[in-house]
């Protein structure tokens, strides 16, 4: 099954062939007055991402989902962290949705993939 992502988000996605990193591209996008609530960034190569504490963050292009998401929640900041976890798992039960074979896991707030039969059979 193949989601095209533009026609579910309409102009609210702006996909890159590649870039230093999404979050970077949205945080430009927010610093020239650019960003709207909703705005997703992705790119099929990311080539300086960044995991937790600041790792690099490296993936063949192609072979992973480097994507950002602008939202302005009206919470207050001590609600953030649980905001962030509840998308996170709202991600990987939407991907488990399309590909239940697919073993996933949330190691912080990072999604990860582990392939339970040869690369790229689902």
């Amino acid at each position: 099954m193949s989601i095209n992502v533009k026609d579910l988000f309409n102009n609210l996605h702006i996909q890159l062939d590649e870039v230093d990193s999404t979050n970077n591209y949205a945080m430009r996008l927010i610093d020239d007055d650019k960003a709207q609530n909703g705005q997703i960034v992705s790119a099929r190569l990311q080539l300086k991402g960044r995991g937790q504490r600041s790792k690099e963050w490296i993936a063949a292009k192609d072979k992973s989902i480097a994507m950002s998401i602008l939202v302005e929640p009206n919470l207050p900041l001590s609600k953030m962290i649980a905001f962030n976890k509840a998308v996170a798992v709202a991600i990987l039960q939407a991907i488990h949705s399309f590909y239940p074979l697919l073993k996933c896991a949330i190691k912080g707030l990072m999604i990860l993939f582990v392939v339970t039969k040869r690369q790229g059979e689902y």
